[in-house]
């Protein structure tokens, strides 16, 4: 599992993750109406339930590269834009 290290975060991003309410369910982070992240408190998964999610991310990585093959830089950095647009026109609303 990879690990990142917030020691040298901006402050709000420090009490943002202080302030989550991380129970021995964890919490989901939703974003858009959509669940985009979840946070477990360490050790809650037993070893096979963390390979089972660690390769259901390996198979969700290997759809988007074979759904992304042959897409051009410039074609993935318009999709990006074209999305990014999208969202920041519904935040505006």
């Amino acid at each position: 599992m990879k690990r990142v290290t917030l020691d040298t975060a901006q402050a709000a991003v420090k009490e943002f993750i202080r302030d989550l309410p991380i129970d021995g369910d964890g919490v989901e982070i939703e974003l858009d109406g959509k669940v985009v992240c979840e946070i477990l408190p360490p050790h809650s998964l037993s070893a096979a339930e963390r390979a089972v999610l660690i390769a259901r991310g390996r198979q969700l990585a290997s759809q988007a590269r074979e759904r992304n093959k042959g897409l051009s830089a410039r074609d993935a950095e318009r999709l990006v834009r074209e999305a990014v647009d999208e969202v920041r026109g519904r935040k505006k609303r």
